[in-house]
């Protein structure tokens, strides 16, 4: 029942641009969700391409660390 898989290079390009821009988490999600430019780079060239979740991101983060 959990969220599907995001790919890992989103996940990662979604890291480096949090990093890259001085953004807080915040400011990241709110980017992904709703500025074309930033979901562009990520791949999610369609409305109705599923961005991962807030949860998917910090899980991912945690693995990394």
């Amino acid at each position: 029942m959990g969220a599907p898989n995001s790919p890992v290079v989103q996940l990662v390009c979604m890291i480096d641009l949090k990093e890259a821009f001085g953004w807080n988490d915040s400011q990241l999600f709110e980017n992904y969700r709703f500025n074309l430019l930033f979901r562009s780079s990520l791949g999610l060239l369609s409305q109705d391409n599923e961005v991962p979740t807030d949860s998917t991101y910090y899980l991912f983060g945690k693995w990394i660390l």
